[in-house]
């Protein structure tokens, strides 16, 4: 019988006050290793299109497999537990894999009222629009050595894979041209690759990733309250002893660590794009004071808010 699988929750930033990241997945020469650990199960809240450019890649989505081919658009839906695992990889040059497009799953909402609602179908479809488009949002990104948010994906010195990401701050047509790629591709993938699903689901027999995944969306739209451990568990119908050990075994954290680093995330964004006090922006993201915010930025980041958002500014002169 085989072992459980260990399922990561993928948390993403968006510092840029752009709502949705590209990343282009570079495969480097002389990569002939088993990378199948460093492409585990996942899933995360915001929706996935890939955009296929190599054959070598096989797509697990929800326990059903996916070949990309070159041109193939292969869709996450949000909280869809997914990895891919690539076939040997012996060329000479570096070689781009796949075009990514996630997109916050708040601004979904914001454009489509049904979003709760839709579900796209996974299975890859060659679109020449849709792959002419995910071309096209690839000019706001560049290849870098390293990796675009928090350590998220792969060490700096990771030989085999490379994320890109915008390297300079976007001005105004720039993010109205970005922004405007990115919605000609949901419009045409919302028309063409997603229906209306109810989503109502009997908690019982639900498996503990669903349940999971149930909390994590929970706590994404109410991280700014002032909610308590007690009061997350009893809204799951959870014994709040039960509700810390199952939390705590799923997720690898506590919930008052989790939730901590998701409201430091959250205030990272308002550190780079708004010039708010310290306690304003710890107050707007569910801290019940500064010395906490300060506290939990310090654990995430190595510095605190205040150094945080004078050193940002320095790069931007």
């Amino acid at each position: 019988m085989p072992g459980r699988i260990d399922v990561q929750n993928e948390k993403f930033e968006y510092g840029d006050s752009m709502p949705f990241h590209v990343l282009e997945i570079m495969l480097q020469p002389g990569t002939n290793v088993d990378i199948r650990d460093r492409l585990m199960h996942h899933w995360h809240s915001e929706l996935e299109i890939c955009c296929c450019q190599y054959s070598g890649e096989h797509h697990f989505i929800d326990g059903r497999e996916h070949i990309s081919e070159p041109g193939k658009i292969i869709i996450v839906n949000p909280g869809s537990i997914h990895h891919f695992v690539l076939e040997p990889f012996e060329e000479e040059n570096p070689r781009r894999i796949a075009v990514l497009l996630l997109v916050e799953r708040d601004y979904l909402r914001s454009k489509f009222p049904s979003a709760d609602k839709l579900c796209f179908s996974a299975e890859g479809q060659s679109d020449p629009e849709v792959a002419e488009l995910m071309e096209r949002l690839t000019c706001y990104s560049v290849r870098d050595d390293g990796i675009s948010d928090k350590e998220a994906y792969s060490p700096e010195d990771d030989p085999v894979l490379r994320y890109s990401h915008i390297d300079h701050e976007l001005n105004e047509w720039e993010k109205a041209e970005f922004e405007g790629l990115v919605l000609q591709v949901l419009a045409m993938l919302v028309r063409d690759r997603a229906e209306i699903r109810d989503h109502n689901v009997n908690a019982e027999g639900q498996s503990a990733n669903d349940r999971m995944k149930e909390i994590i969306f929970f706590l994404e739209e109410h991280y700014n309250e002032q909610i308590t451990q007690e009061e997350v568990a009893g809204h799951f119908y959870y014994s709040p002893s039960h509700f810390s050990s199952f939390f705590k075994k799923n997720m690898k954290m506590t919930f008052s660590e989790y939730l901590s680093d998701f409201r430091a995330m959250k205030a990272r964004f308002d550190l780079l794009n708004t010039d708010d006090s310290i306690y304003t922006i710890a107050i707007r993201n569910g801290f019940s004071d500064s010395r906490r915010l300060i506290i939990a930025f310090r654990k995430l980041y190595g510095v605190t808010p205040l150094q945080y958002r004078k050193a940002s500014k320095y790069k931007k002169r």
